[in-house]
């Protein structure tokens, strides 16, 4: 979790939150500038959340995750 959190209130407060599932996902948002890359927003436990994901190999994998303050 420490490598996918962007900052430490990120960290925190999802080790504060073991069982949140993401919601509200949206469509992709855009690439960041590299094709293998890919943003999207959501929220889990009411706070907004943004999401990078990145292709290798075929597969998506989460790079980093950052909740937004409220």
């Amino acid at each position: 979790m420490n490598t996918i959190s962007v900052n430490r209130e990120t960290f925190c407060f999802l080790k504060n939150s073991p069982d949140s599932k993401i919601g509200d996902l949206s469509d992709f948002q855009g690439n960041l500038g590299d094709s293998s890359d890919g943003y999207y927003t959501g929220a889990i436990n009411g706070r907004t959340t943004g999401i990078i994901m990145t292709k290798e190999n075929y597969h998506w994998q989460l790079t980093s995750i950052q909740i937004y303050k409220k």
